[in-house]
């Protein structure tokens, strides 16, 4: 998988937005975002 096919499919993962959103408005870190979310550190890693 090329580097833009990655981060095309990083994007369209259905809590995206929520996650950029939570780590810009509360400057938390990945493990907050894993826990506001309920999903585990590869899924996380990837969204941000």
């Amino acid at each position: 998988m090329d580097k833009d096919s990655s981060s095309k499919s990083e994007e369209n993962d259905e809590l995206y937005d929520e996650a950029v959103n939570f780590v810009i408005e509360s400057r938390r870190h990945l493990s907050s975002v894993q826990r506001k979310l309920r999903i585990g550190y590869n899924r996380a890693a990837k969204i941000i």
